[in-house]
C-alpha cells in the first residue's frame, strides 16, 4: 500500500494506492473502494450489482490526474530529498546530542521524513521541552509517529498500556522529525541546524 499524504514523495492531496499482482485481489479492491458495485454485462454499462458491502474509497479524477503528473518528478523529488538529508547528514554528525538515521551504504532510502534520536543521558530536558524550544524557534518539528498501542482507542479497546512495547516505548521518547521537503533552501537547513545547535546547547548536560 502506498500513501499519497501531501508529505509523502508525492502527493494527490490525500488518498493512496495499492498494488496487486493478483487478478482476483485486483478486482475485488477495485469493488470494495467503488460501494461494493460490479457491472456484469458489457453489453449494459448502466447496470450494476453490489455483491458486497463496499465503500466510498476512490481518488478523485482530479486527485488522480495531480498524482498522474507526479510522478514524472518523482526523480526530481527524490533527488533533492537525497541530497537535503545528506546535507543534513554532514553538518549533524558532529552534534552530540543527536544519534542520526543508520543507512547502510548498500541500501537507498526514499527519505519521505528525516527523523533523529535525542541522546537523554546528554541532555537537561524532556523531548516536549526540545519541541516546544524548536517551535518557539520557529522550526517545524514533528514527532514520528506516536505509538498505535498508547491511543486512547487501542487502550480502551484492547487494553494496551505502557509496558506492552518497551524498546519502541523507549525511542518514541527520543524521536524528533526534522523539516524535510523537495523545495527546502539551503538556508532553510541552516536555520534548522542553528536551532538545533543553539537549543540542544542550552540543555546540554
Amino acid at each position: 500500500v502506498l500513501s499519497f499524504h501531501p508529505a509523502k514523495l508525492i502527493t494527490t492531496g490525500e488518498g493512496g494506492a495499492v498494488l496487486t499482482d493478483r487478478d482476483d485481489l485486483a478486482a475485488r479492491l477495485r469493488r470494495v473502494r467503488h460501494h461494493g458495485l460490479r457491472y456484469p454485462e458489457a453489453a449494459t454499462p448502466w447496470r450494476n450489482e453490489i455483491d458486497e458491502a463496499g465503500h466510498n474509497f476512490r481518488l478523485t479524477d482530479f486527485q488522480a490526474a495531480l498524482g498522474s503528473s507526479q510522478l514524472a518528478k518523482l526523480p526530481r523529488f527524490r533527488a533533492a530529498r537525497e541530497r537535503l538529508a545528506q546535507r543534513y547528514r554532514a553538518r549533524l554528525a558532529a552534534m552530540e546530542w543527536l544519534e542520526l538515521p543508520a543507512l547502510p551504504p548498500e541500501r537507498g532510502h526514499g527519505w519521505h521524513l528525516f527523523v533523529v534520536l535525542l541522546r537523554p543521558e546528554r541532555l537537561t530536558a524532556d523531548q516536549d521541552t526540545i519541541l516546544r524550544a524548536l517551535r518557539a524557534e520557529n522550526i517545524g518539528v514533528m514527532l514520528h509517529y506516536p505509538l498505535v498501542h498508547l491511543h486512547p482507542f487501542y487502550r480502551a479497546r484492547y487494553g494496551c498500556a505502557p509496558g506492552l512495547c518497551p524498546q519502541a516505548e523507549a525511542l518514541e521518547r527520543r524521536l524528533v522529525t526534522l523539516p524535510l521537503f523537495p523545495r527546502m533552501t539551503d538556508a532553510d537547513q541552516d536555520d534548522v541546524v542553528a536551532a538545533l545547535a543553539k537549543v540542544l546547547g542550552h540543555f546540554s548536560q
